[in-house]
């Protein structure tokens, strides 16, 4: 039952991104090769929602299931693709792998050239604080520069954004720079 009571956060975003997260476990394994706690598949949820035919709610969790994708590589990520179904724009392909180099990109379209990434705090978090090393942070910020440098010069065009601009309204936030891109 728990799952869902989760999985009924439509409106929030937050079943998508329990969802996501579930399923990308189920992709996963522990070092023993066991299922990663948490994990579930999307035919063991049908099960759970099959058993509540008549439950308030249970077309909004239907529809985060359908929606559900074990791709999003993180919460912000679940929330963004959220963001852009509501806004209309055009699905992107999770974890795109960006020709010509070892890199994927958190989303991509490229029959637009452009490929987008949401960047959370966790990426920089741990580099902030009174024990945070400057030369660590200075590396990973120049690491992360060199990466996008490099996924420019394949050609694509390369929109970030943050966990505030998810659903930030005008053309600062996610759908105004992702609307802009794909014109």
């Amino acid at each position: 039952m728990h799952v869902f009571a989760c999985l009924n956060e439509w409106v929030s975003g937050r079943g998508s991104a329990i969802a996501d997260g579930a399923l990308g476990l189920a992709g996963s394994s522990a070092d023993d090769g066991s299922p990663q706690p948490g994990a579930t598949t999307r035919s063991e949820i049908a099960t759970v929602l099959d058993r509540q035919p008549r439950s308030r709610g249970r077309s909004a969790a239907a529809r985060v299931v359908d929606f559900a994708d074990g791709r999003s590589g993180s919460p912000g990520e679940s929330l963004s693709r959220l963001g852009m179904r509501r806004a209309g724009l055009p699905a992107p392909i999770l974890q795109y792998p960006v020709p010509g180099t070892s890199y994927r990109c958190d989303f991509g379209w490229p029959d637009h050239g452009i490929v987008g990434e949401f960047d959370g705090r966790g990426k920089y978090g741990r580099l902030v604080g009174p024990d945070a090393d400057p030369d660590t942070a200075g590396r990973l910020v120049w690491r992360e520069k060199r990466r996008e440098d490099r996924i420019r010069a394949t050609g694509l065009i390369v929109v970030r954004w943050t966990w505030p601009d998810i659903g930030a309204p005008g053309p600062h936030g996610m759908v105004g720079l992702l609307r802009e891109a794909l014109r």
